[in-house]
C-alpha cells in the first residue's frame, strides 16, 4: 500500500475512525466520566492487533497475553509514520515525544490483551459498514488514537507527549501481543 492509496482513501479512513471513537469513552472504561488514557490505547492497541492478525495465522490458538516474535515490523512502521504524518494537521508537533515514558498514573486501564479483546469485534462490526478496503482498517484506528491524543491535548486533558508515547506503546503491544479471545 502506498501514501497515495492512503490519501485517496483519507474521508473513509477518518469516517471508519469516527465509528471507532464511538465505541470509547465511559462506556468503553466503566467509568463515569472516561479514560482518555485507555481509550487512546485500546485504539492504538487495535491498529496493532489488526497487522498481527494480518501477519500470524491461527492465533486464536496462542495463549492470550503471549509476546509473538513475528516480522509486523513493516505494517507497524507504517503505521506510526501514518501517525506521525497525520499528527501535525491534528495541531501535534510531529517529531518529539513517541518515544517518551508513559508516568503510572497515565497508564490505561486494562492490559493490551483485554484491550483488544473488548474492542476487536464491536470495530469489525463498524468495519462491515465501512466501504474501505480491509487493509485501511489499521489506519483507521492509529487514526483513532491520533484524534484522541490531539482531543486530549486540546482539551488539557493530556500532554500531548504522553498521549503519543501511550499510543505508540499500545501500537507496539498490540502488533506483539495475543489477545484474549473476543468478546462477541
Amino acid at each position: 500500500m502506498t501514501k497515495r492509496d492512503i490519501r485517496r482513501n483519507m474521508k473513509e479512513i477518518g469516517n471508519l475512525a469516527n465509528s471507532l471513537l464511538g465505541l470509547l469513552g465511559p462506556a468503553f472504561t466503566g467509568t463515569e466520566k472516561g479514560h482518555i488514557e485507555t481509550d487512546i490505547a485500546g485504539a492504538a492497541t487495535l491498529a496493532g492487533l489488526l497487522v498481527l492478525r494480518s501477519s500470524v495465522p491461527g492465533l486464536d490458538s496462542l495463549e492470550p497475553g503471549s509476546v509473538i516474535l513475528s516480522d509486523i515490523h513493516e505494517g507497524q512502521a507504517a503505521l506510526l509514520a501514518f501517525m506521525r504524518g497525520i499528527s501535525f494537521s491534528m495541531g501535534l508537533e510531529p517529531r518529539k515525544g513517541w518515544d517518551g515514558e508513559v508516568p503510572d498514573e497515565h497508564r490505561p486501564l486494562f492490559p493490551a490483551q483485554d484491550l483488544g479483546r473488548k474492542l476487536e469485534m464491536p470495530f469489525r462490526a463498524c468495519c462491515r459498514q465501512s466501504p474501505l478496503d480491509a487493509a485501511f482498517h489499521p489506519y483507521a484506528a492509529a487514526m483513532a488514537a491520533m484524534k484522541l491524543v490531539s482531543a486530549g491535548t486540546h482539551m488539557k486533558l493530556l500532554d500531548q507527549r504522553i498521549g503519543k508515547a501511550i499510543a505508540c506503546e499500545a501500537l507496539v503491544a498490540g502488533c506483539r501481543t495475543v489477545p484474549a479471545r473476543p468478546e462477541a
